[in-house]
């Protein structure tokens, strides 16, 4: 090869500078010496030899300018990166578990709907299942923190109907009783035969958000319904004897009624 070549950015010479290869026989491969030909010397090979296995022993680092990347590098990079990471294929690849007391707690449509943005921004499963394990935890306390506000307002207005009642805490502590017989006639709807009957719906939604455990909570709603409901209870009223207000079927089921 003529002096001065030019390959692989390396100058290759047949002159002194290649002739201590010659000393090698491993660098009699042509291959061999034409990727040493770039050291001038043994000192020099051997500097590069260290200089190699280091970055070897060193982990795979992205360009620090990553503009010089096109997109089909940068698509590729993040492909594999997330691959790595433990992302899934698919947003269908996510297997989430979830314990059968907090299913109640979470919607199979809000599950999927979360697997897509998690997959869109390439979360890892665990990732995903450290999100939704945090957020029925969230759910959770916030539920009993709810409970235990309502219990707090059961036991302010109770001591604050007995008051009312002239200290008579067996009437305060049945009023919720008459209260809900009471209420329940308003529930009542007329089926498709005629017939008089209890939207059971209807009436299951007004009691999860007025009652806890059969028990009013709502000093308003006790004061105001409770002489009703006492009067009617002493002449034996109820759904049967006193008849339900009943009105034609479904004029009650507007959206605010509907049962969570």
């Amino acid at each position: 090869m003529p002096e001065g070549t030019q390959t692989d950015s390396t100058t290759v010479s047949d002159g002194q500078d290649a002739l201590w290869m010659d000393n090698y026989p491993s660098l009699a491969d042509p291959d061999a010496r034409k990727t040493m030909a770039k050291y001038t010397d043994e000192d020099a090979a051997m500097a590069g030899a260290v200089e190699a296995q280091r970055k070897l022993g060193k982990p795979y680092l992205l360009p620090e300018t990553h503009d010089k990347l096109t997109d089909d590098q940068k698509t590729e990079i993040r492909a594999n990166v997330a691959k790595m990471n433990g992302v899934p294929d698919s947003p269908d690849g996510y297997e989430i578990k979830i314990s059968d007391d907090a299913k109640s707690n979470i919607d199979e449509q809000t599950i999927e709907e979360f697997k897509k943005f998690a997959h869109e921004r390439d979360f890892s499963e665990a990732h995903v299942q450290e999100l939704i394990d945090f957020q029925l935890s969230f759910a959770e306390r916030q539920g009993k923190a709810r409970i235990s506000s309502i219990e707090n307002m059961q036991k302010t207005t109770l001591e604050q109907r007995t008051k009312d009642l002239s200290g008579d805490e067996n009437a305060a502590a049945l009023e919720s009783e008459w209260i809900m017989r009471h209420l329940k006639k308003c529930a009542y709807t007329v089926d498709e035969s005629g017939n008089q009957v209890l939207d059971k719906d209807m009436w299951k939604a007004f009691c999860t958000r007025n009652f806890f455990n059969n028990k009013g909570h709502e000093l308003v709603l006790m004061r105001a319904l409770g002489p009703w409901a006492k009067q009617e209870e002493a002449t034996g009223g109820s759904p049967q004897a006193g008849g339900p207000m009943a009105g034609a079927k479904g004029s009650l089921a507007y959206k605010e009624m509907d049962s969570k």
